[in-house]
């Protein structure tokens, strides 16, 4: 920071990808949930949270030296820029503060830069300081026997959305929407079957992708062959190629892309919109919604024995932990077709725990599940026609 010539640097929640997961804030505080946004001067470090997670970070957060700062519900840019402001001395030769361009969505880079020119505060970008693995997960073809349409139609539709608003070309920065669009799933993201890209859509339907293509299985390159599939790395400079195109006079891009994108396309050629895919895939065709459907009730399937089987075991007073409750239900789960992993960490909770938002039990301290306790079953499954997320509230005696 001091050879930066950085007062602060700010850490948010966001990844690349606009997720609420973020490499630098996983390894700064052990946690890769976001629980607040957190700040780090040359003498201090403090960390935002509010109610929802201040007793989760009272009781897993190791870092004794940290300020714990509880945020009252004012806009998080106000908030940090403040305290920031308060402590820096513009007369000092570290007097700026750094964000990261890639993990900071054009928004959230937009509102803080903002908030500092207010109070005099130049805001630089900062490289990645942490080295970068290529993912090696298979991509596979989602079929269109679960998805409805092909990405051909898909590419159409958007292409006359772009058409509409007399743009040339669409970047893709959101990982479920460049899955969706062409009709492919991976597992880069825990939890999610997505893989690590961006895309490009042009108004005449021409389509390109930026992703490790040694991750392509042969169904998904066949699949895909119209497309122009390219190494991740060289994204920026294709597309600093394209903002360059004399025949393209705007780009549509959303405000959730990273600042680093964003950043690349000049004002006179940004058009900065929602996104014509999210909206798209919003609406379901026919094929998505008995997926959906189906997909509920094998889930519910799961959950019926699942609780049986709970019963069953505290009537006959053998232990149940939280967390052997949450590898039971994935059992159940894993059993039910089409299945493909759960959607997100199972909340597992017992008593006290179930007021924990995003509690996760560990096995050295999961508390059992007990007659005179209420019990907290929050969790989801990934299926290839649907998602899931069912939580429940339940009591096995007189809590």
């Amino acid at each position: 920071m001091r050879n930066m010539d950085l007062y602060a640097y700010i850490i948010l929640s966001e990844d690349e990808y606009m997720h609420q997961y973020n490499a630098q804030y996983a390894w700064l505080t052990g946690n890769s949930h976001f629980i607040g946004s957190i700040v780090i001067t040359l003498d201090q470090v403090a960390l935002w949270t509010d109610d929802r997670y201040e007793a989760q970070v009272r009781s897993e957060f190791v870092c004794d030296n940290w300020l714990l700062m509880r945020h009252d519900g004012t806009k998080m840019p106000v908030v940090l820029t403040e305290w920031i402001a308060s402590k820096l001395d513009v007369r000092s030769s570290y007097n700026k503060v750094g964000m990261s361009a890639q993990y900071t969505s054009f928004h959230s880079w937009s509102s803080m830069k903002d908030e500092l020119i207010l109070r005099s505060v130049p805001l630089v970008a900062v490289a990645e300081l942490f080295d970068r693995t290529d993912p090696d997960n298979p991509v596979y073809v989602h079929n269109i026997t679960f998805a409805g349409i092909s990405w051909e139609k898909k590419v159409e539709t958007i292409a006359r959305l772009i058409n509409a608003q007399s743009a040339q070309g669409l970047v893709v920065t959101e990982l479920d929407e460049i899955a969706w669009l062409f009709n492919v799933r991976g597992s880069d993201i825990l939890y999610r079957p997505f893989f690590r890209a961006r895309a490009f859509v042009h108004v005449n339907q021409t389509t390109h992708l930026w992703m490790n293509t040694s991750q392509l299985t042969l169904d998904a390159r066949i699949q895909l062959a119209n497309v122009d599939i390219q190494s991740y790395n060289t994204f920026l400079s294709t597309l600093d190629t394209l903002v360059n195109d004399s025949a393209i006079s705007k780009i549509w891009v959303t405000q959730s892309a990273a600042q680093e994108i964003v950043e690349r396309i000049p004002a006179s050629k940004r058009f900065i919109s929602g996104s014509p895919i999210e909206r798209t895939k919003a609406v379901k065709n026919p094929t998505e919604q008995k997926g959906m459907r189906e997909s509920s009730i094998r889930d519910s399937v799961a959950r019926v024995k699942h609780l049986n089987w709970l019963q069953n075991e505290i009537k006959n007073d053998r232990p149940v932990n939280e967390t052997q409750a949450a590898e039971k239900l994935e059992y159940f789960q894993s059993q039910q077709a089409y299945f493909k992993g759960i959607s997100f960490e199972t909340i597992s909770a017992v008593g006290a725990n179930a007021a924990v938002i995003h509690f996760q039990p560990k096995p050295p301290t999961a508390v059992q599940i007990t007659k005179d306790k209420v019990y907290l079953l929050d969790a989801g499954a990934q299926y290839l026609d649907g998602t899931t997320d069912v939580t429940r509230t339940h009591t096995f005696g007189t809590p």
